[in-house]
């Protein structure tokens, strides 16, 4: 008989309305070893639920920060230390991300999954000092993702039971997204893909009592909310496998690099479709095309779901059944303990080496499990490797000019990107807006250039603060940096570390405006950074319907009307006409832009954007690089010969953006500010765009158009232990 330690994360408890990956498998362990007839014992909080003999630790209740976190720790380790006191253990397996700070003293053997991404461990807990401590992971993609160098038994991918999920429910028409909410989870696109889509959606899952998840919850989720997309809180286990069962399709549009996903393969023993991003290793769960869908951002997230409802759920349960089964996890597991354990004992268990990396310092060669399937590695010619990510800093601007030709071209070549990110915009802005320090950064692989981070140093006078900063802040919306997909993840990645690197230059870094699918949102940053994500200031965006025909019908009724009345006022005051900006007008028109524009805001007794010089002659310089680049918007209405309104704004790809405008306000009563930016819409829907960004600020006249917002994150960072900065 063995006894087995497992040791759950401080402050999520254990029972059947767990949603934590690590705590359900742990549970899933714990009823097994139990069933098995081995002595199963826990460490956990003592509001959790276990089949063994659970040794409790206070529950924390209220806000969770360093101080809750670091106290819950204590409790833990003390807690070990009385287990293995007690009793004669044969292993210690530690599920926590936190499990390096309590770490028993030199004795069993500690088996530690690596739950959670690699990156989010500080790179002690990746190399222990401890002998007989070993670790691995959950999934392959998660093992590459490992630093070089870091030991690792072979992974054990997480099941589910499958007779759990295997009753039969009607489907029904509403889309499911389920787990943690938290900002990493993405729930906030969930619920803009089902508005979008026109589907209703179930968010069920529990909000843990860490700051940021109560404001997430407050900030993005709660605002979305409406009668057809609902929030039901967690999940017992009846009432999941009904919904689950029920659901058109399951929705996990994560931000983070998952290392497993339960809900997905719960789903798919279910028979239900899952629409997912391809954050880690969940684009080794969904198989496109036959068990569900892989998607970049809500719009493709919209799209999919109506797809879904065309797959086969024996397909998904068929997949379930070759890949996801619990019971192939568990057996793999006792199997790793009866090894560890005779290891332990001395009864000459096998052994072998880690995989490929060799053992830890201090510690025996690990037991094996059960028989890898061979790898490329054992053949004769070794696998491809992807280059890694260079990075070439740029600080010059005729650096940044020498740069334009690649930049433009990887700008064309990414679907996503838009026009604040291309040489055309931000050159011209470095030149007019420049700070202390250029820090742009070109990103290559294999010479190629996959990405640009544009930043830059503003020191403030006065204080002394140095701050990195991306190019184009507070002239530009969206301020990810410019990389190609394929390369996204490890370029961001790349680019924190980066910015971490040199953190001797600058004391904060603010990373502003960046879209909920933002690659350098997802990115980890280097143990040891102080990290913020809040929510920014949101972007309304209205959604064009796929013909440019269907577009007055798609407008609430109030602007309907308004746009009739101002066409019909309007054409019998004069003849209504439209100019577009072209090479041979493009100065004409931008004059009279700027002529009503200033008109505009003077009726107000104020002054308008473009009545700083700096910033007029920033857009004089970008207009025809725009225009060249083919995303300039430039219109200006005319009323029986007289320049009544215009527009400035860009389309690129699938988006409009609308960045500025103006009206003469002796039209203001025929309705000339509209009937421009009508006009915009329906040439951005006639050129095929699915969207109309009225980019950040929450004016009351872009939500009459029937606009939504669509939210933005700003991160900060600095790095522990700088010295403050008195402002």
């Amino acid at each position: 008989m063995l006894t087995v330690l497992n040791v759950a994360y401080p402050l999520a408890p254990l029972g059947p309305d767990a949603v934590g990956g690590a705590e359900q498998v742990l549970a899933l362990l714990d009823a097994a070893l139990v069933r098995a007839g081995h002595r199963s014992i826990v460490v956990a909080s003592e509001d959790s639920e276990v089949r063994g003999v659970l040794v409790a630790t206070p529950r924390i209740d209220g806000p969770l920060g360093p101080r809750e976190r670091a106290a819950a720790a204590r409790c833990h380790r003390a807690a070990i230390r009385g287990v293995l006191a007690a009793w004669s253990v044969d292993v210690v397996h530690m599920h926590g991300i936190d499990f390096h700070r309590y770490l028993p003293p030199p004795g069993p053997p500690v088996l530690a999954t690596l739950h959670l991404p690699p990156a989010w461990y500080p790179p002690a807990a990746l190399r222990p000092t401890r002998p007989r401590t070993y670790l691995h992971c959950v999934s392959e993609s998660q093992h590459r993702a490992c630093p070089a160098g870091t030991a690792l038994l072979p992974p054990i991918p997480n099941g589910v039971r499958l007779d759990a999920f295997a009753g039969r429910h009607a489907r029904r028409g509403f889309a499911l997204a389920l787990g943690r909410i938290c900002p990493e989870k993405g729930f906030h696109l969930a619920l803009d893909a089902a508005r979008r889509a026109g589907i209703p959606l179930l968010v069920a899952g529990r909000v843990f009592h860490y700051d940021a998840h109560e404001r997430y919850l407050r900030d993005e989720i709660l605002p979305r909310l409406d009668a057809e997309r609902r929030l039901i809180g967690p999940l017992d286990p009846t009432r999941k496998r009904r919904i689950l069962g029920a659901a058109r399709c399951v929705l996990v549009p994560s931000l983070a690099p998952e290392t497993s996903s339960l809900v997905a393969m719960e789903a798919l023993a279910a028979g239900t479709p899952v629409v997912a991003f391809a954050a880690g290793a969940l684009a080794e769960i969904v198989e496109p095309g036959r068990t569900g869908f892989l998607v970049r951002g809500a719009h493709e997230m919209a799209d999919a779901i109506h797809a879904a409802a065309a797959l086969d759920p024996e397909a998904c349960r068929a997949a379930a059944r070759e890949r996801f089964s619990a019971e192939r996890t568990v057996e793999r597991y006792l199997a790793l303990y009866h090894q560890l354990a005779g290891e332990r004992r001395g009864d000459g268990a096998e052994r072998v080496q880690y995989d490929g990396t060799g053992p830890a310092a201090d510690a025996p060669e690990p037991p094996t499990m059960a028989p890898k399937p061979p790898t490329t590695r054992r053949t004769s010619r070794p696998p491809a490797r992807t280059p890694p990510i260079e990075i070439e800093e740029l600080t010059t601007l005729e650096a940044l000019e020498a740069l334009r030709p690649a930049w433009t071209e990887l700008w064309r070549g990414v679907l996503t990107a838009t026009p604040f990110q291309s040489p055309q915009w931000l050159i011209p802005w470095w030149r007019h807006f420049r700070g202390e320090a250029l820090r742009v950064l070109a990103l290559r692989r294999a010479g190629r250039l996959v990405g640009v981070a544009p930043l830059y140093i503003l020191c403030e006078p006065g204080s002394g603060l140095r701050r990195l900063l991306p190019l184009g802040i507070g002239n530009s919306d969206y301020l990810d940096p410019l990389l190609e997909p394929e390369a996204a993840a490890p370029a961001a990645n790349a680019v924190l570390a980066w910015i971490c690197a040199h953190a001797d230059d600058w004391h904060r870094c603010e990373l502003p405006q960046l879209r909920p699918d933002s690659a350098l949102l997802a990115a980890v940053a280097p143990h040891g950074t102080v990290d913020r994500i809040a929510p920014a200031e949101p972007c309304p965006v209205l959604a064009l319907p796929a013909t440019a025909a269907a577009l007055e019908d798609a407008l609430p009724p109030g602007m309907r009307d308004r746009i009739r009345y101002a066409v019909r006022r309007a054409g019998r005051t004069g003849t209504i006409e439209v100019e577009a900006a072209t090479p041979h007008n493009l100065d004409a028109l931008f004059d009279a832009l700027l002529e009503v524009h200033r008109a505009r805001w003077a009726d107000r007794g104020r002054t308008g954007v473009l009545d700083d010089d700096a910033v007029l002659r920033f857009h004089r310089e970008a207009a025809p690089g725009l225009l060249s680049l083919g995303a300039l918007r430039l219109y200006l209405l005319r009323i029986d010969g007289r320049p009544a309104a215009a527009y400035h704004g860009f389309l690129a790809r699938t988006r409009a953006y609308y960045y500025l405008g103006g009206f003469d306000p002796a039209f203001r009563r025929l309705g000339a500010g509209n009937l421009v930016v009508w006009h915009a819409i329906r040439e951005a829907a006639r050129e095929g765009a699915r969207e109309f960004d009225f980019l950040r600020g929450r004016e009351p006249y872009k939500y009459a158009w029937g606009a939504h917002d669509r939210p933005t994150y700003a991160r900060r960072l600095h790095m522990r232990g700088a010295r403050k900065i008195r402002r």
